[in-house]
Order: structure tokens, then sequence, then C-alpha cells
């Protein structure tokens, strides 16, 4: 077996690594992509002749902005995740027992 020095073997491991600056601008682009789609919806369910409760648009658009609007730090994000998940299952609740 052909062994070599430690600092040959980390130069080569550091050479592998990927720069991160692509996926973090992948995963901002995503939350910014969803936050303008959820203001859109609630936007157009809005001007819809449905009644919409008030609260439930409210609360998507300030959802909305608070994806598009936080820095990239998951642990400012992660609520916002979890209520959109929260918001979206209202949405589907709501929307069966209006039709």
């Amino acid at each position: 077996m052909d062994s070599q020095d430690e600092s040959s073997i980390t130069e080569f491991i550091a050479s592998l690594r990927v720069s991160t600056e692509c996926v973090t601008c992948l995963v901002r682009f995503g939350r910014v992509f969803i936050g303008v789609g959820q203001l859109t919806l609630v936007i157009g369910l809005s001007l819809s002749t449905g009644v919409w409760p008030i609260w439930l648009l409210g609360a998507g658009g300030l959802l909305g902005v608070a994806g598009m609007g936080l820095p990239d730090k998951l642990r400012l994000y992660q609520p916002v995740f979890h209520l959109n998940a929260l918001w979206l299952a209202s949405l589907g609740g709501v929307t069966l027992t209006l039709t």
C-alpha cells in the first residue's frame, strides 16, 4: 500500500470541497419565490368572489412577506416554514368548508 503524508491528504480533500455559494443562492431564491407565490395566492383569493376569512388572508400575506424578508438564517426561517404548513392546512380546511 502506498501511504501519503497527512498534509497531501488534507490538501486533496480540501480541493474536493465545493463552494456553498450556489446552494445558499438556490435556498434563498426558493424562499423568495414561495413568499411571492403565497402573496399572489392571497391577492387572488381576496379579489375572488368567495368569502374568505380576513384572518386567513392576513396571516398568509404576513407569512409571504416574512419568508421574503428574513435573512438567510435557518433558525429564523424555521418557524415561518412550519407556520406556512399550518396556513396551507387551514386554507385547505376553509376551502373544503366553503365549497
